[in-house]
């Protein structure tokens, strides 16, 4: 039997892991398997028919899903809290992989659509990144789709109380929104 709820178009909004620091104590989102991660989130918005994203664009989760939503021709919103050079460098290419020029491209292509929202807080937000991720929410609640999912990109659980990705997640189910998991990890690693 098909779920009908999956024959209905949705919005994702997505929040996720960063790639490990390579000094990283845990292990949460490994580069080696940022290709796995892609492949998992194309096959995921295709089952969930997501016909519209909003992320942010920080390596890993954001930059990976962004790529995805491009290959299947789904239009995305990128919101950062601070202006896109400020975000490259805090939040891009402090990692390990090609991120930067991948970034740029994304964020000047949104840009070229009007999909790019600056929230122009300062760098020493503490909160930031929680008003970035309140707005790619509250962005997703506004669109047509009655379907409104909030898409996890991680290894799974909270890493305590300052994890931005699960405020992000009880932050969206609060607001209604069904969840959606993509793990950072195969479980045989």
């Amino acid at each position: 039997m098909v779920d009908q709820d999956c024959l209905t178009p949705a919005v994702a909004a997505l929040a996720g892991r960063r790639i490990d620091a390579q000094d990283a104590d845990a292990s949460r989102f490994p580069l080696i398997e940022a290709e796995y991660v892609l492949h998992k989130i194309i096959r995921r918005f295709r089952q969930e028919r997501v016909e519209r994203l909003v992320c942010s664009a920080a390596c890993g989760a954001d930059i990976l899903a962004l790529e995805a939503a491009k290959e299947l021709a789904i239009p995305a919103t990128i919101v950062l809290p601070f202006d896109p050079d400020r975000f490259r460098n805090i939040s891009v290419i402090d990692r390990p992989g090609n991120w930067g020029e991948r970034y740029d491209l994304l964020v000047t292509e949104a840009h070229s659509r009007d999909d790019l929202i600056e929230l122009g807080l300062a760098t020493d937000d503490e909160n930031a990144f929680s008003e970035a991720n309140s707005r790619i929410i509250h962005s997703a609640l506004r669109s047509r789709f009655q379907r409104k999912l909030a898409f996890v990109v991680w290894e799974g659980k909270s890493r305590g109380a300052d994890d931005s990705t699960a405020d992000f997640l009880n932050n969206a189910l609060s607001q209604g929104f069904e969840k959606k998991s993509v793990l950072t990890k195969r479980r045989n690693l």
